[in-house]
């Protein structure tokens, strides 16, 4: 099919990029929202992008979209999306290789794609199973890079192409930092909808505010917590942090922390952690003092009364770090006046920055919708820092 569907800034190809579902496309029409990724626009424009789906969804049912995914011209069999290969590659733990093989069904009729999915979350439901470090048998580098090319998963704050994030529905997303360029895998289409496996407007703020720090990091210790696809953190290690390791609650997110850490060549440490497993705590803080906290989209607001005492136990008493990213004005209640300290009276509020320091203004070039929260561990004056 030829019929394009213009949503927002990008034009999308009807069937080939996933209409994939009513809240999807009533958002991208629509405003985003902080750590939920979409806040639905107004009614009429949300009936009008669903009916335009809806309509060129139907004129190319049943037909074989390749042309329009990133893998413009690929061979694909729409008939079976069977594939010893990718089988064989996630058995021996090579995830770049299985998911560039699979992102070949990216542009397929929705049962091919969904026949995809399940070989993909079979086979890393396998891997976990048996504890194989996903991309230990991985060449270095992205394979679905090779397949793509960079230019095709750009995602820069310059050019306003980083508003497409989250791209729900790809398998690739290549931040942009200056001349620092970053690339993630990530489950995309695979594991569709799926909030720990891909990335996030605030995992790219944080990411962002972490190139800033880059000076400052030659010796630090750096945890992340709930990493998603690990974003801050291989820019943290890309730095030269003494170490870095990177949690989440979600297995599947340890393993595409695992894989993006090879795919960009650094070392990043990735584990299980369940901030609300005290078992999963204390293992973590054994492995501290941490110089540096970080934390994208956690929905701090949610968890406040136990987020403060937590990093409080995990930073370096008296000048770790802590940066929390989150939608503008998410902690507002909860935080002191810069300088002061927080309720649970161990972390000081350095300050809080505005994604538009960043360049991260909406759509409309309205003030960013995300901030950084900055906390120093009680006791640590500014200029010690």
């Amino acid at each position: 099919s030829s019929h394009f569907i213009s949503l927002g800034r990008r034009p999308v190809a009807d069937a080939a990029r996933p209409i994939a579902s009513a809240r999807a496309v009533a958002g991208i029409m629509g405003r985003r929202a902080p750590s939920l990724g979409w806040r639905p626009a107004s009614g009429l424009w949300r009936r009008l992008g669903l009916a335009s789906a809806l309509f060129a969804a139907r004129r190319c049912a049943g037909r074989a979209i390749v042309g329009g995914s990133a893998f413009a011209g690929a061979e694909v069999d729409t008939a079976t999306c069977s594939e010893e290969a990718v089988r064989a590659a996630l058995a021996a733990g090579d995830v770049s290789l299985a998911r560039s093989k699979l992102a070949a069904y990216r542009g397929s009729p929705k049962p091919v794609r969904d026949c995809a999915a399940r070989i993909w979350q079979a086979g890393v439901t396998e891997l976990i199973a048996r504890d194989v470090d996903a991309g230990a048998a991985s060449a270095a580098g992205s394979e679905v890079l090779a397949a793509r090319g960079l230019s095709s998963c750009a995602a820069k704050a310059a050019d306003g192409s980083w508003l497409d994030i989250p791209r729900v529905q790809e398998v690739l997303v290549c931040p942009h930092f200056g001349d620092r360029v970053v690339v993630l895998e990530q489950d995309g289409f695979l594991r569709a909808f799926d909030m720990s496996t891909v990335l996030w407007p605030a995992g790219f703020l944080l990411a962002s505010w972490v190139v800033q720090q880059c000076g400052s990091l030659g010796s630090a210790n750096v945890l992340e917590l709930g990493a998603g696809v690990g974003a801050p953190s291989i820019v943290a290690a890309e730095c030269g942090a003494w170490r870095v390791l990177a949690t989440d609650k979600d297995e599947h997110a340890v393993v595409n922390v695992r894989a993006n850490a090879r795919a960009n060549g650094v070392n990043v440490s990735a584990r299980v952690m369940d901030w609300n497993n005290d078992s999963h705590v204390a293992e973590v803080v054994a492995l501290g003092p941490f110089d540096l906290v970080l934390g994208a989209g956690i929905g701090p607001q949610r968890w406040a009364p136990r987020l403060f005492p937590l990093l409080a136990r995990l930073l370096r008493p008296g000048t770790g770090r802590a940066a929390l990213a989150q939608g503008a004005g998410e902690l507002e209640e909860q935080l002191p006046a810069p300088g002061g300290l927080d309720p649970s009276g161990s972390l000081r509020l350095l300050r809080v920055v505005s994604g538009d320091d960043f360049g991260l203004q909406t759509r409309w070039g309205a003030s960013s919708e995300f901030e950084v929260v900055e906390l120093v561990h009680a006791g640590a004056a500014e200029n010690e820092l």
